[in-house]
């Protein structure tokens, strides 16, 4: 409509849609390749912006890159606090790694582990049930304002970042 339309990418959207598990999985590879095909007339009609350097070579052209990361915002570490324990900020999701991170937490004999972010109630309880069988406390303080899930955070004794091999997180 003659506006101009700026696209900020904060995904590799065609990797994400290989591991929907709301999406039948003999379409997920096929809406992939699409979503990677729109990717390129996108930028075509629009300005991209990208959130990480790895993005880059979903496109045919050179796009700026805004890190999506904090630079410089983080609270200072505290001593470790042992009711937070082991912490993992972020979406909640299987894809994301949480339960292998439960169960290696348990194994390492870590006593507590703090979760925050968007949980679906089932991989929730089954976060629950797998830190129950390994005797590791589990807490989840979902979707927090920034500023006080870093303070959380930077108290924790250790961080995880346990993403899986997917198209989406390489």
């Amino acid at each position: 409509f003659g506006r101009r339309v700026v696209f900020d990418v904060h995904e590799n959207v065609p990797g994400q849609f290989t591991t929907k598990d709301w999406l039948p999985r003999r379409i997920r590879r096929p809406l992939a390749r699409l979503l990677g095909r729109l990717l390129r007339i996108a930028e075509r009609r629009m300005d991209i912006t990208l959130a990480e350097e790895g993005y880059r070579e979903l496109f045919a052209q050179d796009h700026p890159v805004f890190p999506n990361y904090l630079q410089g915002d983080a609270p200072t570490p505290r001593d470790p606090d042992p009711t937070v324990g082991v912490v993992y900020l972020g979406d909640v999701t299987e894809a994301r790694g949480l339960l292998p991170a439960v169960e290696a937490a348990a194994a390492a004999g870590v006593p507590t582990m703090t979760v925050m972010g968007r949980c679906k109630p089932e991989f929730q309880q089954r976060l629950l049930e797998a830190a129950s069988r390994h005797g590791l406390q589990l807490r989840f303080r979902g979707f927090l304002d920034p500023s006080e899930a870093l303070a959380i955070a930077a108290a924790g004794r250790l961080g995880l970042s346990p993403l899986l091999e997917t198209p989406n997180y390489r």
